[in-house]
């Protein structure tokens, strides 16, 4: 039964699972107006620090937040 079940797995699409989870618990969560350790532990990877003293997120999915240029 766990090769069957490791089976299975392999041909999820573990991307998109990720993708969906990260907007379920977003979804969930109301504006924010501090800090909030645990949703930062839940959902980011990484925290850059920019040349220009900006900061930007990637997220456990690949994706990165703060990326954009400053208008």
């Amino acid at each position: 039964m766990l090769g069957c079940v490791t089976e299975k797995y392999k041909t999820l699409d573990t991307e998109a699972i990720t993708a969906q989870s990260l907007k379920d618990m977003f979804r969930g969560t109301s504006p924010l107006s501090a800090y909030n350790r645990k949703i930062t532990d839940l959902t980011v990877n990484e925290i850059r620090l920019r040349e220009n003293g900006g900061l930007s997120l990637m997220l456990i999915n690949g994706q990165e937040l703060g990326k954009e240029k400053p208008s």
